[in-house]
């Protein structure tokens, strides 16, 4: 029998709400004097955390599991680097950290329309089931792909970390870069105790979220998710790599992981300007959602591949089986791999990273 402990939370807030009258919850108009907003958002907050562990458990679940492995990851860099914080955008983190905090934000607006009579309660399990599935299917996606470049990083045993300064390009400035050519010079590394992973918003100058010196390869090794639209321009390209031209909005970066490796710094500071991106050594294309690989979902990885013809291959790892025909088109530089949490399976990207 369906549990709806949730409605029995929901008559205590909505009591609450009623027996004290200042409280004021009208189809357009909310007001919460300061007196009852602390106990009247425990009793909110209760309600939709009643209703994620009721109704949205397996969502839960596979949400925990995946924090449990991100925090054991991190520890150990932390650990072995002497780590201050990993950073990344906000509810990401809450994500990846309390996975129940950051489901419940997709109640906030349904339960309040259900306050405010709005909704029904039919429409609100409803709406919240969508919300809640949104929320996930694209913070499960992200924060599954920040374990993945921990994880790899970890492997490749680091003794030291740099960072390389992202400026984000503000609303007013990408106008005018898009109509000016503004010229940059390429920013320096420098050695950080910090991780922090950029997010896709436009920057002058997209650089790599962290650059470690690796004691397996005895090489620097660079690496790039949500990759930002470049808006400046700059002649400090290293002639030793390969640049290519960039079309931000060819084709989705969600997921796409790049990896650099090189012998010096100054060869993996830069990933982007305006017009050219720079050739990767390595793609990693991370896959959670079902069926992903249906509706042009490797057509997709395998047209970022060409463009940027990395020279050890694009590594998909995805969360659930590929038909077999499927992964018989792709080409001997593109391989396929059944991944959860597997170390065997971040073995094998190692191995092409050696």
């Amino acid at each position: 029998m369906t549990s709806n402990v949730w409605k029995e939370d929901y008559s205590v807030l909505e009591q609450f709400s009623k027996i004290n009258s200042d409280i004021i919850i009208e189809r357009d108009y909310v007001c919460l004097p300061d007196e009852y907003r602390a106990e009247f958002y425990e009793l909110f907050n209760k309600v939709r955390k009643t209703v994620i562990q009721e109704k949205h458990l397996g969502i839960l679940d596979k949400s925990g599991a995946l924090s449990q492995q991100y925090k054991i990851v991190g520890q150990e860099l932390q650990q072995l680097l002497g780590l201050s914080s990993i950073k990344m955008q906000y509810m990401l983190s809450v994500f990846l950290n309390n996975p129940i905090e950051a489901l419940t934000s997709a109640l906030f607006d349904p339960l309040f329309d259900l306050l405010k009579g709005k909704a029904n309660e039919n429409q609100f399990e409803e709406t919240g089931k969508q919300s809640i599935e949104k929320l996930f299917l694209r913070f499960y996606q992200m924060g599954y792909e920040k374990w993945v470049v921990l994880a790899v990083l970890l492997l490749l045993k680091p003794d030291h970390i740099f960072s390389v300064k992202e400026t984000k390009a503000k609303a007013e400035e990408s106008a005018l870069m898009m109509v000016r050519e503004i010229h940059e010079q390429s920013p320096d590394p420098k050695e950080t105790n910090e991780v922090e992973f950029y997010d896709d918003h436009p920057a002058r100058l997209t650089v790599p979220d962290l650059i470690i010196h690796s004691t397996v390869l005895d090489k620097y090794v660079s690496f790039r998710s949500m990759v930002a639209k470049a808006m400046s321009l700059t002649s400090d390209k290293p002639e030793s790599r390969t640049w290519i031209p960039y079309v931000h909005l060819d084709t989705p970066w969600t997921g796409l992981s790049l990896v650099y490796i090189a012998d010096t710094l100054e060869e993996i500071v830069l990933i982007a300007d305006k017009n050219e991106i720079c050739g990767p050594d390595l793609i990693i294309a991370c896959r959670t959602t079902p069926n992903w690989y249906e509706e042009e979902g490797l057509t997709q990885i395998m047209a970022k591949h060409s463009r940027l013809n990395p020279k050890l291959g694009t590594h998909i790892l995805s969360c659930e089986e590929i038909p077999d025909d499927d992964i018989k088109k792709q080409s001997g530089s593109i391989k396929v791999s059944k991944s959860d949490f597997s170390k065997i399976t971040l073995d094998e990207i190692l191995g092409n990273i050696n």
